[in-house]
């Protein structure tokens, strides 16, 4: 099994506040490169456009509207379904094979109670039914979206994550390999695979703790 892609951070784009504000900028250096009023717009218009101006400069700085809270990180696509789905179909497997890489990771956080229960909307009966044994692995992964993001990590479990399913130095895959095989999405994960991958991953959590 190779690593698949990198973690992911989420990219931001422009609302239709900020190509409002690019605009209203645009405008009111325009307005202060003429002497004239613009298309013969009056003196309250002016000064309307210039307070604008303003706002614009003030929310491009991040004075104010949408700039991140201090603190605040960016939110991380840790792993995607998508993100395997071309691996398992060149092996001629079923799609929902590439739900379990991310659905075992998965189990181990809900097990562990790494999760922030306030931000998974919808998703207590998803979680429940997994632990009464009712999903597998990969059911459960694609109920959650097929997309584990750091946002649905309690800081100490996303620490470890971003760490340890980082694919070119973390050791997620090398433990899946341990557990599954080269071949692992050939695998269809069962209660013993899900158990000891579970004790590899908490014996990483603990090393990774005392570090």
């Amino acid at each position: 099994m190779t690593n698949e892609p990198k973690l992911k951070t989420r990219a931001g784009r422009f609302s239709t506040l900020g190509l409002m504000v690019l605009i209203t900028i645009a405008f009111g250096v325009l307005k202060l490169c003429v002497s004239e009023p613009l298309l013969g717009l009056s003196a309250f218009v002016d000064f309307y456009a210039l307070a604008l101006l303003w706002v614009g400069v003030l929310w491009l700085l991040g004075v104010f509207g949408s700039a991140r809270p201090e603190g605040e990180s960016a939110v991380v696509t840790l792993d995607n379904l998508d993100w395997h789905l071309e691996s398992v179909r060149k092996a001629d497997l079923p799609e929902s094979r590439a739900a379990s890489v991310g659905g075992l990771y998965l189990s181990w956080l809900i097990e562990r109670e790494g999760l922030i229960r306030e931000n998974l909307v919808g998703l207590d009966e998803s979680i429940s039914l997994y632990l009464r044994g009712g999903l597998d692995v990969a059911q459960l992964y694609e109920d959650f979206g097929g997309k584990l993001t750091t946002d649905l990590l309690k800081p100490q479990f996303s620490e470890f994550s971003l760490s340890y399913l980082e694919p070119s130095t973390g050791a997620y895959f090398d433990d899946l390999e341990l557990v599954l095989g080269v071949d692992a999405f050939g695998v269809d994960p069962g209660d013993w695979h899900v158990k000891e991958l579970h004790r590899l991953i908490d014996q990483r959590f603990e090393s990774w703790k005392a570090t």
